[in-house]
């Protein structure tokens, strides 16, 4: 039984993970009760897990600490913190500490497991090595979203069922978030899956009674980050969703409490310097970048950093990090405003010889600069155009100026017109003496290729690559179709323009 919890809702361990040491995981930590602790079973033993935030703070699940008999937040004397252990028995390798502060979340709910989170300020501040590291909260509410991975840690029993004992060795799993609907769906209690939790599941899998308070963590910018810590689920623990307090909703009541290190400066890095600031940092430190930011100088509280070139856009990161291995990333947006999704173009209609195109994503600047068929058409303030068009296929290009104005990103569209096939045939094409030219029989937008014209009069003019003419005239079908006699031209490409009362089509010939 946990603390707050009878064994239906309380997350004690987790159920086929695997072994992993504390050095792949050193934020992690024991709570351990005391020799007073008021459940007599849980003294000197594990009783949930943690995260290290900073040397003195730790993060950890509001049910942890509170009396399951009174509703009341435990006394410091109660519990101790061990951390920089892989064994959950280790008495002897690690760092222990007393607590000397205990905050519970003001508006925790234990009817409803909201706001399940709460802070631990220990005696003593940890000393940080291999073992023994803090972990970033996270700084985006996309790192919960429902189709990634979370990695979850914990000590305890890796079967369900009661009779089950708990893991010695430190277990590790990873399990995918799924939507808050899937979870309530699965679920078959009264406790709702709200907006301030999120759930993993993963069938065969799970996090169990014991570990309440533990980490979940995302791999992002080649860093983890803390998302949520671990709160509730139903049993069996091995089918149902286990439910994580989701931790980006309780940063400001987090930062209220203790000081976070922080790197401050603008969110959008252009192709100008820029400085950042570390913020609440220890030790010596020493800047990174991702490729595409250039670091221009740098000392032990700040970076001078630009885009590593004019045209270069996306996420990109910039890493504090401390000679006692302490690391803090500022995720930020290189030449692009944030949530900003790649410029892409499509055709969203097509009628006749027209086509409709649109803009997708991209900084949302004007103006947009147009190319069809790598030469320009027009320029634009807005994303939408239309070009009078009549082969089957197009190539457009887009130009527009990056978010930060000093580099040029573009666009393409390159292939068929969708809906769109020509009302007129050519074959065969590559031709060596003769061209046949017939009308489609398919439907093509408010057309039927039988109605092109009010008669089977036609005009048709063949060009060179050069723009110069080299024949032309009128043509009428005679059952469908109309042979051109294209022996006297010279081997190569030509363009065949066909002309009737309703349609102007262009068509690329061979001749071999």
């Amino acid at each position: 039984m946990s603390l707050m919890f009878a064994a239906t809702y309380a997350q004690q361990r987790i159920i086929g993970g695997n072994n992993t040491t504390i050095d792949q995981n050193p934020w992690q930590i024991s709570m351990r009760g005391s020799g007073t602790y008021h459940i007599l079973a849980a003294r000197n033993q594990h009783i949930c897990g943690g995260s290290i935030l900073t040397p003195e703070w730790i993060l950890t699940a509001a049910h942890c600490i509170t009396n399951f008999n009174t509703g009341n937040v435990i006394g410091v004397n109660e519990i101790t913190i061990s951390a920089g252990i892989t064994q959950r028995n280790d008495l002897i390798t690690g760092q222990y500490r007393n607590v000397a502060q205990i905050i519970r979340h003001p508006n925790y709910n234990p009817a409803t497991q909201e706001n399940d989170v709460a802070l631990i300020r220990i005696t003593a501040p940890l000393n940080y090595n291999n073992d023994v590291l803090p972990i970033q909260l996270t700084d985006s509410a996309f790192d919960a979203l429902p189709g990634g991975m979370a990695r979850v840690t914990g000590w305890g029993n890796t079967l369900d069922g009661t009779a089950a004992t708990p893991s010695n060795i430190l277990q590790t799993l990873d399990m995918p978030i799924i939507s808050n609907n899937s979870a309530n769906n699965l679920n078959t209690g009264n406790v709702t899956v709200s907006n301030n939790m999120f759930a993993l599941r993963l069938v065969n899998s799970g996090v169990s009674r014991g570990d309440s308070g533990g980490p979940a963590t995302v791999l992002k910018s080649s860093q983890r980050f803390l998302i949520g810590c671990s709160s509730w689920g139903e049993s069996p623990k091995d089918n149902k969703p286990t439910i994580y307090t989701r931790l980006f909703n309780y940063r400001g009541w987090i930062s209220n409490n203790l000081q976070l290190p922080d790197i401050t400066g603008n969110n959008l890095v252009c192709n100008t310097n820029s400085t950042y600031t570390l913020q609440n940092g220890t030790g010596n430190i020493t800047w990174t970048a991702s490729g595409n930011i250039q670091i221009v100088s740098q000392n032990n509280t700040s970076a001078i950093i630009r885009a590593s070139n004019a045209s270069t856009s996306g996420s990109g990161w910039l890493r504090a990090t401390s000679n006692n291995g302490s690391t803090f990333t500022e995720r930020l947006n290189v030449n692009q405003v944030e949530g900003q999704t790649p410029m892409s173009i499509s055709i969203y209609s097509s009628s006749s010889n027209y086509i409709d195109v649109t803009i997708n994503g991209g900084s949302g600047n004007s103006p947009y600069d147009w190319y069809v068929n790598n030469s320009f058409s027009r320029t634009t303030t807005g994303r939408t155009t239309t070009f009078y068009y009549t082969e089957n296929s197009i190539r457009i290009e887009v130009r527009n100026q990056n978010t930060c104005g000093t580099g040029q990103v573009s666009a393409f569209f390159t292939g068929p017109i969708p809906g769109r096939y020509g009302y007129y045939r050519i074959s065969p094409n590559p031709a060596s003496t003769t061209i046949t030219i017939s009308k489609e029989s398919a439907t093509f937008g408010d057309f039927k290729s039988a109605e092109i014209g009010n008669s089977d009069v036609f005009g048709y003019q063949l060009i060179d690559l050069n723009n110069i003419e080299v024949m032309n005239g009128k043509g009428t079908f005679n059952n469908e179709k109309f042979d051109l006699d294209i022996t006297a031209l010279k081997k190569g490409l030509y363009i065949l323009e066909i002309v009737s009362d309703k349609i102007k089509e262009t068509h690329k010939i061979i001749k071999e």
